[in-house]
């Protein structure tokens, strides 16, 4: 396996920045996930190590080697695609086995055969080696997809969003599979998502980008504990973090140029038939609008004036919105942002 350095990489597209004066360092054996928005860049930065594409500013090094205008078949790099992109007429084992058929690996038919095994069994599709591609689930396509990038055993694995088209279910099981398999490897990964659990369950460390930018690079529970602004706040958490002005709460005190709270879930306590206290604590009345049961939480919507908050309850606690139930809220160790939406703290 390798490192990756990108340092300062800009690309446009039209005069459009896709990629703005981003720097990260990936480490040998590291599980890296961009997480953004569509149109963030995320596809763009992962093509740029690939090679596909090429900077108009900075270096992209690998394994401490300037890559920056080397084709992509001399970076040792394999990408997997949103999409499966197998040969449809091919079989599985067929198709695990195409990337090692180029001359540039020079192996025999029993190396590849071995190593085509061996991957399979990895990916837990050594069952269905003799089916065609089209006969697989969309779980099992996906897993040949991962395999066939797997075989070549490169320096550094590329996924662009690789479970996007699963169901949630899959997602899920595979997420857990793909994890497995890059510590059992050893390999390094950069991975880009727009969805938030991926993020946060399999990476070792997130970078936020939006708009072609870098905006923080921390652990999954860095970037949820501490993001450096708003954007990052709302990129984690389910339900999405609660943005409100100062006066919505009573707050006694709140750092120089604080105009914003941001309250997670666990920033919040839903107390029924209790009283404001004498304003030591951030207090207020709120009204419940709507409750999502889910078994064991309840998913509360709530309005506090003319501000919507979400939150979650106990799920063995019912409430009556018939008539907008009065519920207090009390705040504690709140995040607070400046008019730019940068933290305060």
């Amino acid at each position: 396996m390798a490192d990756v350095s990108l340092q300062g990489v800009s690309k446009l597209f039209g005069g459009i920045a896709a990629v703005s004066d981003v720097s990260l360092e990936i480490s040998d054996g590291e599980f890296v996930v961009l997480l953004g928005p569509t149109g963030a860049g995320k596809t763009t930065t992962l093509r740029l190590v690939a090679g596909l594409e090429k900077p108009e500013r900075g270096s992209v090094m690998i394994d401490g080697k300037d890559m920056t205008h080397a084709a992509p078949s001399q970076r040792d790099v394999s990408f997997v695609f949103q999409q499966y992109s197998l040969y449809p007429h091919l079989s599985v084992r067929e198709n695990l086995a195409f990337p090692l058929k180029s001359p540039a690996h020079n192996l025999s038919a029993d190396q590849i055969k071995a190593r085509v095994e061996h991957v399979a069994e990895l990916v837990q599709i050594d069952h269905k080696l003799e089916n065609r591609s089209t006969a697989l689930s969309g779980g099992e396509m996906q897993r040949v997809a991962i395999g066939r990038a797997l075989v070549r055993d490169p320096s550094i694995f590329l996924m662009d969003e690789p479970l996007s088209s699963l169901d949630a279910k899959l997602r899920g099981d595979l997420r857990i599979e793909l994890k497995r398999i890059q510590k059992e490897l050893g390999s390094t990964l950069l991975y880009v998502t727009h969805d938030q659990i991926e993020a946060m369950t399999m990476a070792d460390r997130i970078g936020i980008l939006n708009e072609g930018e870098l905006l923080q690079l921390g652990t999954p529970r860095e970037i949820y504990e501490d993001p450096v602004n708003v954007h990052v706040a709302a990129r984690l958490g389910q339900p999405g973090i609660n943005l409100l002005p100062l006066e919505a709460l009573q707050i006694t005190s709140a750092p120089t140029g604080a105009v914003t709270l941001g309250l997670r879930t666990e920033h919040l306590e839903v107390l029924k038939g209790a009283a404001l206290n004498d304003g030591s604590t951030m207090e207020a009345k709120a009204t419940l609008d709507r409750v999502e049961y889910l078994g064991d939480q309840n998913r509360l919507h709530m309005s506090l004036g003319e501000h919507k908050l979400i939150t979650l309850g106990d799920g063995q606690i019912e409430y009556d919105t018939s008539a907008g139930e009065a519920l207090l809220l009390r705040a504690r160790d709140a995040l607070f942002f400046d008019h730019n939406g940068d933290r305060v703290r």
